[in-house]
């Protein structure tokens, strides 16, 4: 059972921030109007620059204290909707200290439903090539992101897998969304238990693929959903560098977790399923709010800290 502290949040996501169809018609508008205005500047002890790209930028957030030339490369979350806001930006101390006082790179990709796939995997691809220019080495970066932000993440290092290039030291994903097809199990069983996606009843059959329509599906567009680098369920994971899966139990895209994380055992990848029992979308970013959260993001932690030291 969920902590009390966990039962409470979930309550609060299911009054406000609910985004099924049944009670939000128009979800692309509701994210949009999230955490839309940006008002920290980032943490003391880093320095802070853009680096323009392409299509996009990168938001760079350089460690004084970086003696490795360490860092994390961060996607965020919004179902390609969302903006890069400052959830992202408070986080920033949070990733470099877990990673050994790395640099932070949060890239600012263009966002659906103006810019649909593959828009934001160009935008991550392009992102990844600028920090490898500027001296980064793929062995010395952690790439991480949560939802939408961890299938960028599992896309791009499939491309990456695909192209001959080299890949990232390890990922940590939060929840990531790698289904378009919504073939999971857990989309049926967990659709009355999600109180971010989830309605009050099963969801099977006809109602899946109407779901399918539903606005926050705006960046698959035409796109053929059973790609890799669309729906990452369907990837190739050999050769896939050391992972970390956070999940909740009861979310709507828990089984995208299960599948990926499974794949990547079989395929011989050290990865590591972190599951919040009674949990919601991405309750791991909620720290120490949470009793559960915070347990992940301990996992996390160690799970970078033995990255870095050369013990993964």
């Amino acid at each position: 059972m969920a902590s009390l502290r966990g039962r409470f949040f979930t309550s609060v996501i299911k009054k406000y921030f609910s985004i099924n169809p049944e009670v939000c018609k128009d979800p692309v508008a509701k994210l949009q109007r999230l955490n839309k205005n940006s008002v920290y500047g980032g943490p003391k002890g880093f320095n802070k620059r853009v680096i323009p790209l392409e299509n996009a930028a990168i938001e760079m957030y350089e460690c004084k204290k970086n003696q490795n030339k360490f860092l994390v490369y961060y996607l965020h979350g919004g179902a390609y909707i969302q903006n890069l806001s400052d959830l992202y930006r408070l986080r920033i101390r949070k990733y470099s200290r877990i990673a050994h006082n790395a640099d932070v790179a949060l890239l600012d990709y263009r966002l659906a439903p103006e810019y649909v796939f593959p828009s934001a995997l160009e935008d991550a691809l392009d992102g990844w090539q600028k920090l490898i220019d500027e001296g980064y080495l793929p062995e010395n970066i952690l790439v991480g992101g949560d939802s939408a932000g961890g299938n960028l993440a599992l896309a791009m290092c499939l491309k990456l897998k695909d192209s001959g290039r080299e890949l990232p030291r390890g990922l940590m994903l939060f929840s990531p969304w790698t289904d378009m097809t919504g073939s999971g199990s857990s989309y049926e069983t967990n659709f009355n238990l999600d109180p971010m996606f989830g309605g009050d009843s099963a969801l099977s059959g006809d109602q899946i693929r109407a779901f399918q329509s539903f606005g926050v599906y705006a960046f698959c567009l035409d796109a053929d959903r059973m790609s890799p680098y669309v729906s990452p369920v369907f990837g190739d994971y050999e050769g896939f560098p050391p992972s970390i899966i956070t999940v909740g139990s009861h979310e709507l895209l828990y089984s995208d977790s299960l599948t990926v994380y499974e794949k990547m055992k079989k395929a011989g990848v050290d990865c590591s399923l972190v599951v919040g029992e009674g949990m919601f979308h991405v309750y791991a970013l909620f720290g120490k709010l949470i009793p559960e959260a915070e347990f992940a993001m301990k996992q996390v932690a160690d799970f970078a800290d033995k990255l870095f030291s050369g013990s993964l």
